[in-house]
């Protein structure tokens, strides 16, 4: 998939919001966008409005640009509010908030329109 036609798709959810993200296409490869400890609380408050429960993250370290993965996630089961425990989680790294981004993985991206490969279709939880 394009960076194009991927901030398209998270544009649906997100608005003028995803220019606060950070695309990963580039960095990582990975059809995900990141987003920093400020403001990613707005992006979780987004999905909470939009009623599009959030299934997981993923946490990345940011290294002077250098983005990779901390290989530490969450996932949420139905049975828990989706944007209390992401919002739990995501304090625990408050004390380093610099080094840190987040990965949102909500429900809504099966709906997206991210190609019939494999390589284009965002990991879910």
């Amino acid at each position: 998939m394009n960076k194009e036609k991927l901030i398209k798709e998270y544009y649906k959810v997100f608005g003028d919001k995803i220019n606060s993200a950070i695309c990963l296409i580039d960095q990582l490869g990975v059809n995900e966008f990141a987003w920093d400890f400020t403001n990613v609380f707005e992006a979780i408050e987004i999905l909470k409005q939009k009623k599009i429960a959030i299934i997981g993250g993923d946490v990345l370290v940011n290294n002077n640009g250098e983005i990779d993965y901390a290989y530490v996630f969450w996932s949420v089961d139905k049975t828990q509010d989706s944007y209390k425990l992401s919002i739990e989680n995501i304090k625990k790294y408050e004390k380093d908030k610099d080094t840190y981004l987040f990965v949102l993985i909500f429900s809504y991206n099966k709906y997206m329109n991210l190609g019939n490969d494999d390589k284009d279709v965002i990991y879910i939880h």
